[in-house]
């Protein structure tokens, strides 16, 4: 009777042989490209990172539109960082509520605030690169740090933390944000997307396969703008200036992540998911100008995360229906394997960035979050106007 156990039958030899390959690549993924934030932490740990003693001066650039109240409520935040010398240029995105009053009186207070604006009507390219490009020209320094009107920083050396990889070689800093307010369902799904999302772009980075960065807390040198021309290469898309750009010119040499509590940036929103939902969004719609690299990289993960579920299920059930233990026990081996795995990195990192855990929930968002992506990706279809300007532009 032990003996029938074990007899598998030829489906059962592909549905196995079709979950190795998928459990091997998915361990590689994680083991390999989603540690890099702890590896990162641990050189931290051992001293074996180099940061840099001086504190050179930096402009803080942000763009933003109808965002009166979170400027008001947010800038003495940026304003407050312990931090020698840094200018802060606002650009007045084409706002038509009362952003323009509070830039005057905020200038009034604060001596290294400079703003300027974006006329409206403005429909050629798209508007934010506009006012990206118009702050950059307004810097007074070298180094630029982006942030927006609705994130406040961590702490008061934000600035210290992402300036401390600038060095003759580093060009370009990648700094994690996450969601403040969050709460129900939402406190999850966020959470995990936010820190899935961090691992995969830092962990890139941190193997020397750097793609993109988050427009909320990023950095890079000025001349690196102009050397490529800005945002040249897509300006006919309305997103793409912290992935497709940063794609771009970041590589193995000039790119450095930082992963220090002190230097995250908390979004703040009454809007959560309808902020979340147009980030995402964004990301879709410039995915398909990544990189052939970049793209097959992301592709293989996701579609092996697939692969990897839809085996399990089809080797669990056939196993079941064929009163072979041997299938069910290993497809539910590799399972708990990898969820392991997961558990580990994705935790792990949440320490080091000091973030919220996540336990039984991952298996759920592992698989929710693509469908949801599925959906984003089919409603963009039937709104192109709100990604691209259908103008051709000489």
């Amino acid at each position: 009777m032990i003996l029938d156990w074990f007899q598998l039958s030829m489906i059962d030899f592909i549905l196995i042989g079709i979950l190795l390959s998928v459990f091997i690549i998915q361990l590689f993924f994680y083991l390999y490209y989603y540690s890099g934030v702890i590896r990162k932490s641990r050189r931290i740990q051992k001293e074996s990172v180099v940061i840099e003693s001086e504190k050179p001066p930096v402009t803080i650039i942000i763009c933003a539109r109808d965002q009166a109240k979170n400027l008001a409520e947010n800038l003495p935040s940026i304003f407050n960082q312990d931090y020698p010398e840094f200018q802060v240029v606002v650009v007045n995105d084409a706002s038509t509520d009362d952003t323009e009053n509070v830039l005057v009186g905020l200038e009034q207070r604060y001596p290294n605030l400079y703003h300027t604006f974006v006329p409206q009507g403005v429909q050629s390219v798209s508007a934010k690169k506009m006012a990206m490009t118009l702050g950059i020209k307004a810097a007074k320094y070298d180094l630029l740090l982006f942030t927006e009107a609705n994130c406040v920083p961590e702490g008061k050396n934000w600035i210290t933390s992402m300036m401390g990889h600038f060095d003759d070689k580093c060009g370009i800093v990648l700094g994690f944000s996450s969601y403040s307010g969050l709460e129900g369902i939402l406190k999850y799904l966020i959470s995990y997307d936010t820190l899935f999302t961090t691992l995969q772009f830092m962990g890139f980075a941190e193997a020397g396969k750097p793609y993109m960065g988050l427009g909320r807390n990023l950095a890079y040198r000025k001349d690196l703008f102009f050397k490529n021309r800005g945002f040249a290469n897509h300006l006919y898309l309305n997103s793409g200036d912290d992935d497709l750009f940063i794609g771009e010119v970041a590589n193995a040499s000039n790119t450095h992540i930082e992963i220090t509590p002190e230097s995250k940036v908390r979004t703040t929103t009454d809007f959560i998911w309808s902020h979340w939902k147009e980030q995402k969004t964004n990301h879709i719609a410039t995915s398909a100008y990544y990189k052939a690299g970049t793209k097959f990289r992301t592709g293989t993960e996701a579609i092996s995360r697939f692969l990897f579920y839809a085996s399990f299920v089809a080797l669990f059930i056939f196993g079941l229906i064929e009163g072979n233990f041997v299938p069910v026990i290993l497809s539910s081996t590799f399972f708990i394997l990898r969820y392991m795995v997961q558990l580990f990195v994705l935790n792990k990192s949440a320490k080091c960035l000091e973030e919220p855990r996540l336990y039984l929930s991952i298996p759920f968002f592992d698989l929710l979050l693509p469908c949801l992506f599925l959906c984003f990706r089919v409603g963009r279809i039937f709104h192109k106007e709100n990604n691209y300007t259908w103008q051709v532009l000489h």
